[in-house]
């Protein structure tokens, strides 16, 4: 036998062999009367060839190793479009600052405070693995010059609440 379940074993007629590559290239619904349709071999000698040489148990070794390295490809394929989000992050944030620190307060509009907020919330949220739900709660804009921010509790603190009564 090869280096891999499914290569040529040392003893096995290329003709076999041949008839086992059709059967494994079938996919995993593959059959030998299949095999047989395809080939014109009789399907008892087909039968007989799948159990001497294992078609089945090397199959479904070759079937494994197709899917890990589909896996394998599709998790590099997801580590280079996380690698290419931050990369786009890191610029984004780059121009965001240098845009920040030549502005005027005053070119700044209400709205655009609160979304700068919101964003900034936003991505200290996400940098800490925090909740970025809470950011949505945490703004309000009571009118088109004020941002109001509420920040969310800081588990283990217990926030103290202030009465509005009048002296009598």
């Amino acid at each position: 036998m090869g280096r891999d379940a499914w290569d040529r074993y040392q003893r096995e007629p290329a003709e076999q062999y041949e008839s086992f590559c059709v059967y494994l290239n079938l996919g995993i619904s593959r059959t030998i009367p299949q095999v047989a349709e395809i080939t014109g071999r009789p399907i008892q000698t087909l039968w007989n060839a799948s159990r001497k040489y294992h078609w089945v148990k090397r199959c479904a070794a070759y079937d494994e190793y197709i899917e890990r390295k589909a896996r394998e490809a599709l998790e590099r394929k997801i580590l280079q479009v996380k690698e290419a989000s931050v990369t786009a992050a890191q610029k984004m944030m780059a121009l965001g600052i240098k845009k920040l620190n030549t502005m005027n307060e005053n070119e700044l509009t209400a709205r655009e405070a609160k979304e700068y907020v919101r964003n900034s919330l936003a991505i200290v949220q996400a940098v800490n693995g925090e909740n970025q739900n809470a950011t949505d709660a945490v703004l309000e804009m009571p009118n088109d010059n004020d941002v109001v921010v509420y920040l969310p509790e800081i588990e283990g603190t217990k926030s103290e609440e202030k009465s509005e009564e009048k002296p009598e």
